[in-house]
């Protein structure tokens, strides 16, 4: 099987079920983005627990600011920040 091309997610026009799908991700998948402001970044890694046409669920495993990982499952816009595929 051929592996298809990484579609960005920055600011991307499609949803982030879609980014998903393209992307082969799914429930379990992990992934990592960087959220850049002016003088300040934020690193996290979430764990993808479900994909619905309208949305993301998933829950935060590291966070390098808030100290909210691991407490609740939360929808995850993709389109905020970069994000990649990082290991299980």
């Amino acid at each position: 099987m051929k592996k298809s091309k990484h579609v960005k997610t920055l600011d991307s026009k499609l949803s982030s079920a879609e980014l998903c799908r393209r992307n082969g991700w799914g429930p379990g998948t992990k992934l990592k983005g960087t959220e850049r402001g002016e003088g300040w970044e934020r690193e996290s890694v979430i764990r993808i627990m479900r994909v619905t046409p309208g949305a993301v669920l998933g829950v935060c495993v590291m966070e390098t600011i808030r100290h909210s990982r691991g407490k609740s499952y939360q929808t995850w816009t993709l389109t905020h920040r970069e994000w990649r595929k990082v290991k299980a």
